[in-house]
């Protein structure tokens, strides 16, 4: 499960162009296989993206889950020891113990996967170039050919900073939802 995290975004992009390739590719020869006809995953635009999103997915979900499991090894068994005691079924655990307790983690997992996923750029870029016509065109990606292909240096610093004021403004968002609600001493 962490292999893909480990290997190069690069690599990653190229093995799943193939995999998603319209002739040979590893799904329609499935999909054909069965009788279904094939699919140009990555020449339509209404498949294309999600075919990204998949990748970087796989690509992160190796990562997060080592940092939920080092955040479950760290919860007490005492605790769900006393709550099966007080009759608590495993739902009612898992709600009202594990998800409480894991509230850093899946802050952790959910900042990262965000920042992660607008920092997308070299497995669109691999996959498809940012086609077909600009159905996968990031906005990392266009910053970048803004400055280093258009020489547009100014317009993509501008797209940098809205880049960063939007990240801010998810992140100011996600820390008032985490918000941990003090209780006043009286």
């Amino acid at each position: 499960m962490f292999i893909p995290v480990i290997a190069s975004s690069v690599t990653a992009g190229a093995i799943w162009r193939t995999i998603f390739g319209t002739d040979g590719g590893i799904i329609n020869t499935i999909l054909e296989f069965i009788g279904v006809d094939g699919l140009n995953w990555l020449g339509s635009s209404k498949t294309a993206l999600i075919c990204v999103c998949v990748v970087a997915i796989w690509k992160n979900v190796g990562y997060f889950l080592v940092i939920y499991y080092a955040g479950i090894m760290g919860l007490s068994p005492e605790l769900y020891e006393a709550a099966k005691v007080d009759g608590a079924t495993s739902i009612q655990s898992f709600f009202k113990i594990t998800m409480p307790l894991l509230k850093p983690i899946n802050y952790l997992v959910i900042t990262l996967g965000i920042i992660w996923s607008f920092q997308v750029f070299d497995l669109s870029y691999t996959m498809t170039n940012g086609g077909p016509g600009r159905s996968t065109v990031t906005l990392v990606m266009g910053i970048y050919n803004a400055a280093f292909k258009e020489y547009r240096m100014g317009y993509a610093c501008a797209m940098a900073i809205l880049l960063l004021i939007i990240i801010l403004i998810i992140n100011i968002v996600e820390n008032t939802f985490f918000k941990e609600k003090k209780e006043t001493a009286r």
